[in-house]
């Protein structure tokens, strides 16, 4: 596997209160086209890959919300969509797609990674915890980030046991900046060793790729 940079977050000034999602915003503006999937919400729109595990044939129309369970949330200029295989519950799921929006006109896509960082280290056991890059930066252009969880705090209801892989992809807009997931939830495991992870790296690859090849976030026409 070919990841590059790793980083262990251990600087406690990074811990910051990940978002509190409480509001439910009804149905999402949420549309298949072109073999993607376009959330529109006020004044922006993003486009992230269709679910990797819905074949093309699955989807015969533009409202794949049939085919799948979803969250999605609007607090505070904030919002966040999360798509899971049908039959997976908000408690109980083994993987998770999809987006978190922030309405920002100022400060750094960097920043933002930062918060984001921080919010997902929040839950996790510190020694059993590190992110890693699929390559470098360049400027704006942020490297796909992952995350290795290999054991969760005990104390958190329903995780106790359990650890998760994630891929990211960060974009920004000139009215705000957004972060696309997917994240994968399994028995607990040593980051260090691959082959204990809920997924295998060939498709956690695969995924960084997608992610970072075929999301956007822009200006809603």
């Amino acid at each position: 596997m070919s990841f590059t940079k790793p980083l262990l977050l251990v600087a406690a000034a990074l811990l910051l209160a990940a978002p509190a999602w409480a509001q439910d915003a009804g149905e999402p503006a949420l549309s298949a086209a072109d073999g993607k999937l376009v959330l529109d919400v006020p004044e922006q729109r993003l486009a992230m890959p269709m679910p990797d595990w819905l074949n093309a044939g699955d989807v015969g129309g533009s409202d794949i919300k049939p085919l799948v369970d979803l969250s999605y949330s609007v607090e505070n200029g904030q919002v966040r969509l999360d798509i899971r295989p049908k039959g997976e519950t908000e408690a109980d799921w083994k993987i998770a797609y999809g987006a978190h929006l922030q309405e920002q006109t100022s400060g750094t896509l960097v920043g933002f990674r930062r918060s984001v960082m921080a919010g997902y280290g929040q839950s996790c056991q510190p020694n059993a915890m590190a992110f890693f890059q699929f390559g470098q930066d360049d400027g704006d252009n942020l490297a796909p980030l992952g995350f290795a969880c290999g054991a969760f705090f005990d104390g958190l209801s329903g995780l106790a046991g359990r650890g998760e892989i994630a891929v990211m992809s960060f974009r920004k807009s000139a009215k705000g900046v957004a972060v696309f997931y997917q994240t994968w939830r399994g028995p607990a495991f040593d980051p260090s060793k691959p082959a204990t992870w809920p997924v295998a790296t060939n498709v956690v690859e695969e995924r960084s790729r997608q992610l970072q090849a075929e999301v956007s976030l822009t200006l809603a026409d």
